[in-house]
C-alpha cells in the first residue's frame, strides 16, 4: 500500500493474462454420421470430461442447419455433471452439433459432427418425342440439370425396342444430352441418374418413331395430245404403305419438264 500526496491510499493489483482454460473438448457420435436421404437420427453424442484449470465449469450444446452461420441453443447451461449427453433427435436438414464449455469468462467450442442430409433425386426429364421417316438419324437427345442427391451426377442412357423395355445401357452414353446414331425402327430412350445416397433416378421415356417410307404411289400413265387436248381422269393405280398409314393427297402439275411444279 503506498500513501498518496493527499493522504489518500493506493493498492497495488496485479493482473496476469493467462490463455483459455479449457482445452481437449470432444464430441463423438454414436451412431455414423451419414450421409441420410430426405433424413436421418443421429443419435446420441457424447462430449468427454475436457481438461479445465478452473475448479468450476459448464457447458451447453449447439446447432446449426444454415452451415454454422447461426447456432442454435439446446435446453438450458448445464453444469459439470456426467453424463455429457445429447440427443438431437431426427433431422431432415443437413445438421451441424457442438458443445461449447464455459469457464472463468472464457468459452471453448468443440469439434463439429456434421450430420449430412441429402434429398431424393429429381427434375430428371428428356426432350420430346420425335418422328422419323425411314432410316434416319434423329435430333440429339437433351436431358434437364437433375435436382437433390450430392450435385455430383452421373448419367447412363438406355434405349430398348418396346416401350415396356427390356433396357439396356448404351456404351458411352453417359453425359447429360446423348446423340443417337441413326436407327431404322422406333426406338425408345430413357436416362438413369445417380448421385449419393438417394436411390437413382429413372427419367420419362422419349420415343422416337420411326415411319416406313411412303411406297405405292403410282397414277395412270402418260397421255399425249395434237395441239392441245383435254386430259383423262388421273387414278391412283398403286396400293399405298408406309408413314403411319393415314394419309392425305395433295396432287400438283408441272409445265417446264417436271423442274418445278405447281398446286
Amino acid at each position: 500500500t503506498n500513501g498518496g500526496i493527499d493522504g489518500s491510499c493506493f493498492k497495488d493489483i496485479n493482473v496476469f493474462a493467462s490463455g483459455n482454460p479449457v482445452t481437449n473438448n470432444i464430441i463423438t457420435p454414436s451412431n455414423p454420421v451419414g450421409p441420410f436421404c430426405n433424413s436421418g437420427n443421429p443419435g446420441i453424442v457424447t462430449g468427454n470430461t475436457p481438461n479445465v484449470t478452473l475448479p468450476t465449469w459448464s457447458y451447453q450444446w449447439e446447432t446449426s442447419t444454415d452451415g454454422g452461420a447461426s447456432w442454435t441453443n439446446w435446453g438450458n447451461v448445464s453444469s459439470a455433471v456426467l453424463p455429457y449427453q445429447f440427443d438431437p433427435a431426427n433431422t431432415t436438414q443437413t445438421l451441424l452439433v457442438r458443445r461449447v464449455i464455459f469457464a472463468g469468462g472464457c468459452d471453448n467450442s468443440s469439434n463439429i459432427l456434421t450430420y449430412e442430409i441429402e434429398q431424393s433425386l429429381g427434375n430428371n426429364t428428356t426432350a420430346a418425342n420425335q418422328t422419323l421417316c425411314g432410316t434416319n438419324t434423329p435430333i440429339p437427345l437433351t436431358g434437364s440439370i437433375p435436382t437433390g442427391g450430392n450435385s455430383n451426377y452421373n448419367y447412363q442412357w438406355q434405349s430398348a425396342a418396346n416401350l415396356g423395355g427390356p433396357y439396356g445401357n448404351i456404351l458411352g452414353a453417359n453425359g447429360q444430352n446423348y446423340s443417337p446414331n441413326a436407327i431404322s425402327s422406333t426406338t425408345y430412350y430413357r436416362r438413369l441418374v445417380t448421385g449419393g445416397v438417394c436411390p437413382q433416378s429413372t427419367s420419362n421415356v422419349t420415343t422416337i418413331t420411326v415411319e416406313p417410307v411412303i411406297t405405292g404411289n403410282t397414277i395412270t400413265g402418260d397421255q399425249s395430245f395434237c395441239g392441245s387436248g383435254n386430259p383423262g381422269v388421273l387414278t391412283a393405280t398403286g396400293v399405298l404403305a408406309g408413314g403411319n398409314g393415314s394419309y392425305t393427297y395433295q396432287w400438283q402439275q408441272s409445265t417446264d419438264g417436271g423442274s418445278t411444279w405447281a398446286v
